[in-house]
């Protein structure tokens, strides 16, 4: 018995292999209670009621499976006894359970990690998901979910496209300018976009409008308002506490101060600023708006003076015509429309009692940046659409037209932009500040390709929209107007 048990454990590795290969060459039958009585170590009344049968033709069927087994397996050299095939048998059982135990813990992993896997991809491709519908709909979380699903493992192209989109309002902005001192209070570009002017509490100054860097500046020692350039570029206008001032636009050099003595002959406090499309007046305001004061640009002499009766921080604007000057107000009596060639007012709107107002560079509409912002014909001045402003904490709303007058910024919910097509006042796109604090004044470049944003705390945001457009196009969102010039 001890040389048996040797002789089969020292081949056991050899008789199990052959044993596997003898079993599978067993008829259905015979392998079946091999299996079930050897390998599976059921008691034999229990082989015999799964078959089903009695428990004498199950020792009939396994006596003749022993019998085929050692035929299989003595052409392969193994003289393997009955004890020695049970001791196998009972040995490849073990062997059989361990690998089995063994699978069955590997594919509870396997399911759990692939259950974990479902998990995480729903979990990525809900943020995708909500990731783009926020940059479709201009929401400002859309930036964390897209970055939250690449973080997550996310780089299909599409997403990655969308995550620099949502990083576009950092990476737009081209350049960023200090003030002299205190607050910034007006930016604006020259016609032909190579010098930018910013006002401050002390001055004004002169930026090149490729490079970003200063020129020049321009000391007051007031608060500078606003700064304009003429038609040509030639000469630059700033309005400041004490006087409006012409200065030689490409050096810098004062050419004259242009002052009008108030009712009981005190100077005026100079607040707001507009030059006449043709560069033949100069228009300004004192802050309470009681009047607007008119002088010729090439002579400095004063040719007339509009008594608008208006409250504090009027608006003044020039239609591209030179006929109608429209003044806004804060709190005031309304918007007012001046006819320049009779010299007197021509339309009011009272109900527009704090609204900043604009004309078009076509010369075809006047905006009104109040709650809602309003859209009139010039001439007829009905109103032919409407805009909520979006929740602003602003009493008045800061507008801009494009040069092709085809598109209306407009400042929404105080820090960010929407764009408004003009001929139907649908919102084309919107932009997110990069930063929090409120924005109060927007210009277009010449050639309508940038935008400028002035922030309230003295910023200025530089927004390049054909970069945007661009993007935009490849997402198949483009706005639905002619492309920018190359």
């Amino acid at each position: 018995m001890k040389h048996v048990e040797e002789a089969s454990l020292a081949a056991s590795d050899e008789v199990v292999q052959a044993l596997n290969k003898a079993i599978n060459r067993l008829s259905a039958a015979n392998r079946d209670v091999i299996v079930l009585r050897y390998l599976e170590g059921r008691p034999m009344a229990e082989v015999a009621a799964m078959l089903p049968t009695n428990e004498n033709t199950i020792r009939q069927r396994l006596f003749r499976a022993v019998e085929k087994l050692r035929k299989h397996l003595r052409p392969g050299g193994l003289a393997v006894t009955a004890a020695g095939l049970v001791l196998a048998s009972v040995w490849y059982r073990g062997e059989l359970k361990a690998q089995l135990a063994e699978r069955e813990t590997e594919m509870v992993k396997q399911q759990a990690r692939a259950a974990q896997q479902v998990a995480d991809a729903a979990v990525t491709q809900a943020e995708v998901e909500q990731g783009r519908s926020a940059l479709l709909h201009g929401e400002p979380d859309a930036l964390a979910h897209l970055t939250e699903a690449t973080r997550r493992g996310d780089h299909a192209p599409g997403t990655l496209f969308m995550l620099a989109r949502a990083q576009q309002p950092a990476a737009a902005e081209l350049a960023r300018f200090a003030s002299l001192a205190g607050r910034m209070w007006w930016a604006a570009f020259s016609p032909d976009g190579t010098q930018i002017v910013t006002t401050d509490d002390r001055g004004a100054q002169v930026w090149d409008g490729r490079t970003y860097q200063r020129r020049y500046a321009l000391s007051h020692g007031h608060e500078v308002y606003e700064a304009r350039y003429s038609r040509d570029g030639s000469k630059l206008v700033t309005v400041a506490q004490d006087a409006v001032r012409v200065w030689d636009a490409a050096t810098g050099a004062l050419v004259r101060e242009l002052i009008a003595p108030r009712n009981g002959g005190k100077s005026s406090d100079y607040y707001v600023l507009a030059l006449s499309p043709d560069d033949r007046l100069v228009a300004a305001s004192d802050a309470k708006g009681s009047s607007v004061q008119l002088w010729d640009l090439e002579t400095g002499v004063a040719v007339a003076q509009l008594h608008t009766e208006a409250a504090d921080v009027p608006r003044i604007a020039f239609s591209p015509d030179g006929r109608w000057l429209a003044t806004g107000t804060w709190l005031g009596r309304g918007v007012k429309v001046w006819d320049l060639r009779a010299r007197k007012l021509d339309r009011e709107f009272p109900e527009l009692q704090t609204a900043k107002a604009e004309f078009s560079p076509d010369g075809r509409w006047l905006a009104t940046g109040s709650h809602p912002v309003q859209l009139r014909e010039v001439g007829s001045w009905s109103v032919k659409w409407r805009f909520d402003s979006l929740d602003s904490n602003s009493p008045w709303i800061p507008v801009a037209f494009s040069p092709k007058s085809d598109l209306l910024a407009v400042i929404v919910r105080d820090r960010d932009i929407a764009f408004l097509e003009v001929a139907t006042g649908r919102v084309l796109a919107s932009l997110e500040s990069p930063d929090r604090p409120s924005l109060v004044r927007l210009r277009f470049t010449p050639d309508g390709t940038k935008l400028v944003a002035l922030q309230k705390d003295c910023g200025l945001q530089v927004w390049d929209l054909r970069r945007l457009r661009a993007e935009l196009a490849f997402m198949k969102l483009d706005w639905d107007l002619p492309a920018y010039p190359r």
